[in-house]
């Protein structure tokens, strides 16, 4: 049998552990407390009133009100309905973070560096916690790391000419 065709790896489990946990102390720390506030937040935001910089960070509400609206079917209290809303970005987000960085870290290093190097970043994303409405910034991350694999994977622009 041959190795490099398995289609589960231990680093994807490590993967999920890494994602489960760095959820659950983002959500801690960052949704749970001063939901209201939240709320408050992201509706200046859409409606254009908040103040600069924030009035120009559109994605985080922008998905946060998507995921809203699609689960408005099912849930009516809004406090909740905003709190699952940017749980379920949130660890969608991490898993797409972690699982990019590890095809990353992949390109250049054996499984054992690529698995240190996910521990090291999973230190590193609480750390970086310093209000409770920074959820944006975990999309940027994860939109540098796609960017970065494609780069590496000569899949960007130049690529096509």
């Amino acid at each position: 049998m041959d190795h490099k065709k398995k289609i589960f790896k231990p680093a994807y489990l490590v993967v999920l552990l890494l994602t489960m946990i760095s959820y659950q102390i983002i959500c801690e720390r960052s949704i749970y407390p001063n939901v209201p506030f939240r709320m408050k937040i992201q509706d200046s935001i859409l409606s254009n009133v908040m103040d600069p910089p924030y009035q120009y960070r559109i994605m985080e509400p922008v998905l946060g009100y998507s995921m809203q609206r699609v689960l408005s079917r099912f849930a009516h209290n809004p406090l909740k309905l905003h709190t699952f809303s940017y749980q379920i970005i949130m660890f969608f987000c991490l898993l797409g973070i972690y699982s990019q960085f590890y095809s990353f870290l992949k390109k250049f290093f054996s499984d054992q560096a690529c698995v240190t190097g996910l521990l090291f970043l999973a230190v590193v994303i609480p750390l970086g916690i310093s209000s409770f409405w920074q959820d944006g910034d975990y999309y940027t991350l994860f939109f540098y790391l796609v960017g970065l694999n494609l780069i590496f994977s000569n899949k960007d622009i130049t690529c096509l000419l």
